[in-house]
C-alpha cells in the first residue's frame, strides 16, 4: 500500500533533477547566443541555485535558450513568480481551517472558496501578493501567459487578447478593493461611507478610460454594465440582432438612469420594470417595429425565458429551441380553448387538459430527455396549472389563467437532502 507514495516521490525527484540538468548544462553551439545570466540581472546558472533567486526574465531567457516549449517556459516562470502568493495562501487557509470545526468544510460544492473564512487582513494580503505576481508575469511573459486557455480573451472578444488580460487584471483589482471596503464598512452605511464607495467607482472609471478607447468603453458597457446584466436573460429569449440590442440597450440605460437603479439591488428590492412604463415601451416599439415588438413582449413568457436559459446551459440547437417554443405556445392556446368550451362537461374538460399536458410532456422529453424536460417544465409555472385543470392564455407579456374548477396546486418540493 505504500508503493504509490514512494513512486510519486521518485517521480517528483526525477522531474526536479531533470530541470536542474537543463538549467546547469553547458549551452550547445546552437544556443551559444543565449544571454549570460550574470549579476546584476541574476546569479550564474553554471552551478545549482534556488529558482527563487533568479530574476523571472533571466529564467525565461535561459529556458528559451535550452529549447523548452513555450507553454513549459510560461508554466515554470509563472510557478516561480506566484510561489510567494501560493505558499502564503496555503498557510492562511491551513490556519483558518484549523481554527474552525470540521463541519464548516464538510460537503462543500466544487466551486466553494475557502478564502471566505480568512480575515479581511488575510484577504488583503493575498490580493496584494496576487497583484504583484500578475504585474511580474505581465513584465516577464506578456499578457497571453495570464490567459493560457483563452477564456479571458473570449469574455472580452471585442478587445485584443493583450488588452483583454489587462482589463481583467484591472477589474480584479477593483473587485478586491471593493471587497476590502465592504469588510471595513460593515452592513450599515453612513453618508461618508457612500462617498468612499463613489470615490472608488470614480477611480475605476478613470482607470478604465486610461486603458480603453471611447469605442471600447462603449462596447464594455454594452456587455458588462448593470444595464447589460439586466438585459441578458431577456436578450437570450428575444434572440436580438446586434442592431436591435444596441437600440434596446440605449433605451434601457436611459430608463435605469432616470429611475436611479442601483448597480446591485439588495435581495427583495422591488426593481422598476421598463415594461410598465408606456413612454419607454413606445420607444422600443418605434425602434423594433410592430412585429418584432410583439416578439419582445412575448420574450417575457416563462416558457420562452426558461428555454433560452436552458439552450445556453445544454447547448441546444436552434431547431430544437424553435420546436419546443412553438409546442409550449400551442399547448397554452389549446388549454385555453378547452377551458372556455362550455359545451363540454367540466369532467371532460379536466380530462382533456390532463391529456394535453401528458402529450406535451412526452414530446418535450423526446427532444430533451426525461430529466432535462422535467427540469424545464418545472420552470414553466403555468404548466402544472394545466396538469391540474386550468387553461392559460398568453397575451403579450402577460398570462391569463382560467380553471374548469378548483385547481389543485402542485405539492411543494421536498427540502434538500430529503
Amino acid at each position: 500500500m505504500k508503493l504509490r507514495p514512494l513512486l510519486l516521490a521518485a517521480s517528483l525527484l526525477g522531474n526536479a533533477t531533470l530541470l536542474a540538468l537543463w538549467l546547469t548544462r553547458a549551452p550547445s553551439p546552437a544556443t551559444s547566443r543565449a544571454p549570460a545570466l550574470t549579476p546584476p540581472a541574476a546569479p550564474s546558472l553554471s552551478s545549482p541555485v534556488s529558482l527563487a533567486t533568479i530574476a523571472p526574465a533571466a529564467l525565461r531567457d535561459h529556458l528559451r535558450a535550452l529549447g523548452l516549449p513555450p507553454a513549459a517556459i510560461d508554466a515554470l516562470v509563472r510557478s516561480q513568480i506566484y510561489a510567494r502568493h501560493d505558499t502564503r495562501r496555503r498557510e492562511l487557509l491551513t490556519a483558518a481551517s484549523q481554527s474552525l470545526p470540521w463541519w464548516q468544510f464538510a460537503k462543500r460544492p466544487p466551486t466553494y472558496d475557502p478564502s471566505i473564512h480568512l480575515t479581511p487582513a488575510g484577504r488583503k494580503e493575498l490580493a496584494d501578493l496576487a497583484a504583484e505576481a500578475r504585474a511580474a508575469t505581465l513584465a516577464a511573459l506578456g499578457p497571453a501567459a495570464l490567459d493560457p486557455t483563452g477564456s479571458i480573451a473570449a469574455r472580452y472578444a471585442f478587445l485584443s487578447p493583450e488588452k483583454a488580460v489587462l482589463l481583467d487584471a484591472l477589474e480584479q483589482d477593483y473587485r478586491n478593493l471593493n471587497s476590502e471596503l465592504r469588510d471595513e464598512l460593515g452592513r450599515v452605511r453612513t453618508p461618508a461611507d457612500r462617498e468612499r464607495e463613489k470615490l472608488l467607482e470614480t477611480e475605476r472609471q478613470r482607470d478604465l478610460a486610461a486603458l480603453l478607447s471611447p469605442a471600447e468603453r462603449d462596447l464594455l458597457d454594452q456587455q458588462a454594465s448593470p444595464t447589460a446584466s439586466r438585459l441578458a436573460a431577456r436578450m437570450r429569449a428575444f434572440n436580438a440582432t446586434e442592431e436591435e440590442y444596441r437600440a434596446i440597450y440605449a433605451i434601457q440605460k436611459s430608463f435605469d438612469q432616470q429611475t436611479s437603479l442601483p448597480a446591485n439591488p439588495a435581495p427583495g428590492t422591488r426593481v422598476p420594470s421598463i415594461d410598465n412604463q408606456p413612454e419607454f415601451t413606445q420607444k422600443i416599439r418605434a425602434a423594433l417595429g410592430d412585429a418584432r415588438f410583439a416578439d419582445w413582449e412575448f420574450s417575457t413568457q416563462p416558457h420562452v425565458r426558461a428555454l433560452a436559459d436552458l439552450a445556453v446551459a445544454a447547448n441546444l440547437p436552434s431547431p430544437t429551441v424553435r420546436d419546443i417554443t412553438a409546442l409550449l405556445t400551442a399547448t397554452a392556446a389549446s388549454s385555453w380553448k378547452i377551458v372556455t368550451d362550455d359545451a363540454q362537461p367540466p369532467a371532460q374538460r379536466t380530462a382533456a387538459l390532463a391529456q394535453l399536458a401528458a402529450d406535451t410532456r412526452t414530446r418535450v422529453a423526446a427532444q430533451l430527455g426525461a430529466d432535462i424536460a422535467a427540469k424545464y417544465l418545472r420552470d414553466v409555472f403555468w404548466f402544472d396549472l394545466v396538469v391540474n385543470g386550468a387553461g392559460v392564455n398568453l397575451t403579450g407579456g402577460g398570462t391569463m389563467i382560467q380553471s374548469v374548477g378548483p385547481v389543485a396546486r402542485p405539492p411543494a418540493p421536498p427540502p434538500p437532502g430529503k
